[in-house]
């Protein structure tokens, strides 16, 4: 069960940034790619290649909590409490939040933006990040360095 749409939202998405239940939609070998895949993880103990895998990400320096890396979603809560326990090893797992999905906000950087990334019409007024259309952690940054 999805949360609804609200009226002005479009069901548009990025597909890079896909819902993990309209990838599912799409087909059952459909999650054994993008975030889940299972690529440079081998068995331990067989080196054999998962099917699929769900990558956990740090969320605070103690270690006692993780996020599902790539779970973006628009199920509600007690779907996603259902479906993330078949998850092997997550059975018994204690969820402190659940996903969501976001809305990035960008701009139309090359019609907006000087090759310094400062808005044509309003010289020294600086953009950087995500909003100026770039993805990802590690490009943001590098857009804020320049």
């Amino acid at each position: 069960e999805r949360v609804p749409l609200q009226s002005f939202e479009k069901p548009v998405y990025f597909e890079g940034c896909m819902p993990i239940e309209e990838l599912a939609s799409r087909g059952e070998k459909t999650l054994a790619f993008g975030a889940l895949k299972p690529v440079g993880l081998p068995h331990p103990q067989t080196g054999e290649r998962f099917y699929a895998v769900v990558q956990l990400r740090r969320e605070n320096r103690e270690g006692t909590a993780y996020n599902l890396v790539g779970f973006q979603t628009k199920l509600k809560y007690p779907e996603q409490k259902r479906i993330f326990r078949m998850v092997p090893g997550l059975e018994e797992a204690e969820f402190f939040r659940y996903g969501a999905i976001h809305r990035n906000t960008f701009i139309n950087a090359p019609s907006l933006l000087t090759r310094e990334l400062d808005l044509i019409t309003r010289p020294g007024a600086y953009f950087a990040g995500q909003i100026v259309g770039v993805e990802g952690y590690v490009e943001s940054t590098a857009m804020g360095l320049l």
